[in-house]
């Protein structure tokens, strides 16, 4: 059974994993198109630091990986998000 989480849940994350949180949903977004970085940190309104952190947190996680310049989904993340559909 899938759990989603409304914004009011999202709101009650440590501000770390709300931004990974929508790091993770806008590359999957975006699946399977590859986002560069630049892209990846103008999508959202922090600071790019914020942004790359919450890349690196993502990677350790295996659930993003880099490719370069560019960011792409894990087969895990994108496996996750077939099965909520």
């Amino acid at each position: 059974m899938r759990v989603e989480r409304t914004p009011e849940d999202r709101a009650e994350l440590p501000a770390e994993d709300a931004m990974e949180h929508g790091v993770l949903h806008h590359v999957l977004a975006h699946h399977p198109a590859p986002l560069h970085r630049d892209d990846l940190s103008r999508a959202f309104d922090e600071p790019e630091m914020a942004v790359t952190e919450a890349v690196d947190g993502l990677r350790r996680d295996g659930l993003l990986h880099w490719h370069g310049e560019f960011v792409v989904a894990s087969r895990a993340a994108i496996r996750f998000d077939e099965l909520g559909r």
